[in-house]
Formats: C-alpha cells, structure tokens, sequence
C-alpha cells in the first residue's frame, strides 16, 4: 500500500484568493480516468492558462484548487502572496516552500471555462504531476461524478439531473442525503455495529474508519497495511480491519466488506478532537468505495446515490 497523504480527511483551512467573481461561460461535461496515486482516484483534465494539466477531483479538500509551485511557474499562478507552513515534502516531512494564495485567469474543464479563479499553491509528494480540484470548485460548479461512466457533470441543467435521477432509479440506486456544511466536506451517517458516526463523502483513496469509531463499533484492527503522513507534519499507522465489516447508510447496506483500512484520522489532519464522541467524524467513504458500488454523487443537490 502506497503511503497516504492528502486523502482520508484532508480538511484544509478554507483560504481564498483573489475572488473568482465571473461567471461561468459556459458549462458542461468532462471524463475521468480512476488513476492509483496512493489509492485511486478521478483525474481529469483541466486546462489553465493554455496549460493542460492532470487534476484529481477531491471532495475533501477545502480549497478552490491547488497545484505544486513548479506548477504554478509553470501555468503563470498570479498575485501570489505567503500564507504559512504548509504542504509535504516526504512522509513525515514539511515542505519549506510553505503555502501560497494567488489567482489564475482562465480553468477550463471539459466544455466548462471560468476566469480569474483562486488558486492554493503547496507540496504534495506528486506536486510535479498532479493538482487538486477542491471543494470550492466542486461546490461552484455543482458538479455530479458518475463512476458508472467516469463522467462529470459540471453546471448541470435540471433535465439533465432530472433524466439522470430516472435513470438510477431504473437500476435501483437508493438516495442518501448529504449533510453540507459551509467550507467543509460533505457527509453521510453511517452505522457499523451498533455506533453511529458521520463520514466523508470522499472522491479519493480508500475506505477509511477512524480509530475511535472502530472501537465503539466493536471493529478490530488487523495487519498494519501502510503510514500515513498528514499535512501537517503527523504520521501514524493504517491497519486492516480484522474481519469483514457491514456499512449501513439509510435504506442501503454493503454487506460484508473487506476493503476497509483503520487509523487516526485527526491525528493526520491536525485537528482536535472533539470532546462528544459522537460528534467526531468517523473516517471517510473513499474512492475505493464509490468505484465498487458504481456510485453518483451530486454534490449540488447533496444527495449520494448507492445502488442496492
């Protein structure tokens, strides 16, 4: 197992710049292809500048988008100001080139163009290949992922959600409201055992269970499978479970699955834990997970559809 970064709860300080104040010109469709970059994820192509780029859509990263800074020299990041320490040079490592905020004219996705759009400039362990298409772009495009078709919607028209919402009920797909917080990531309830937590809806990796569910849900850990190394400089062990767990998510249950990984999800993003257990996060759905239950995810209308 590649070693994680940036995946499981990457809750990143919602830091933007410059504005983004025009609309869109147009809107559209884009593909993706699920690529393994430690764990798989969507990637798809956007064009900024004039420079195409390889950019993964993830769902928990709470910024616009964010490229390397040998991207950003590249693609032309404007107003470029410092913003902190920030970002991974290694495992367990900081980057000294820290975090910057600038503007970048022109994104186009697919069919969809913006402009003068804000841009996060850090260091991930692939910052020379690959950007982030974060939350805020995610949320102003109220984009759709399809991974029944490796497909994304971006501005969807509402014959084109309400066509699709037919087509998912003819195959049986169950609508799991998401709850939406302002900057943050979306999520579902989840239930294994009999404890209850709120997890990530997330495009990327893997299916991650918190440490701290795991024990109330009674899910033990098994090998350990990998290191994680947080953003902020943590790192900590990822384990198996040791048996097979169920998901139940509204009407919609799993059944036994074995593709789910342990570990301390706030030790890794650097955060507090809160206090009342139930109102800690308990890890994320992943794209491992959304690839095998050929989900959709509409991010506009806050609903992930699962089919059953």
């Amino acid at each position: 197992m590649l070693k994680r970064y940036l995946s499981a709860l990457c809750i990143i300080p919602l830091v933007w710049a410059g504005g983004a104040s025009k609309a869109w010109a147009s809107a559209g469709e884009a593909r993706f292809k699920i690529e393994e970059v430690a764990g798989h994820r969507p990637i798809a192509v956007a064009v900024m500048n004039g420079v195409p780029l390889k950019m993964m859509v993830h769902s928990n990263a709470a910024l616009f988008l964010q490229v390397g800074h040998g991207l950003a020299s590249r693609i032309g990041v404007e107003n470029m100001h410092h913003h902190g320490q920030y970002g991974i040079a290694a495992v367990g490592r900081l980057s000294n080139l820290g975090r910057d905020e600038g503007t970048i004219k022109s994104l186009k996705v697919g069919s969809s163009n913006m402009e003068n759009v804000p841009a996060s400039v850090f260091e991930t362990p692939t910052a020379a290949t690959y950007g982030m298409l974060g939350l805020g772009w995610i949320n102003r495009s109220r984009l759709v992922i399809d991974y029944r078709n490796n497909k994304l919607f971006i501005e969807p028209t509402p014959q084109t959600i309400t066509t699709l919402k037919q087509e998912l009920v003819k195959e049986g797909y169950a609508a799991i409201p998401m709850q939406e917080t302002l900057g943050k990531p979306f999520t579902v309830d989840v239930t294994i055992g009999e404890a209850t937590r709120a997890m990530v809806v997330s495009t990327v990796a893997e299916l991650i269970i918190d440490s701290a569910f795991a024990e109330a849900a009674h899910v033990g850990a098994g090998d350990k499978v990998g290191t994680f190394g947080g953003p902020k400089g943590a790192t900590g062990g990822v384990y198996s479970t040791a048996a097979p767990v169920e998901l139940r998510i509204g009407s919609w249950r799993s059944g036994p699955t074995a593709n789910g990984t342990l570990e301390d999800t706030y030790t890794y993003s650097g955060e507090t834990r809160p206090v009342d257990p139930r109102q800690a996060l308990g890890g994320a759905l992943g794209g491992d997970f959304m690839i095998k239950h050929r989900a959709v995810i509409d991010f506009g209308n806050d609903l992930l559809y699962l089919k059953k």
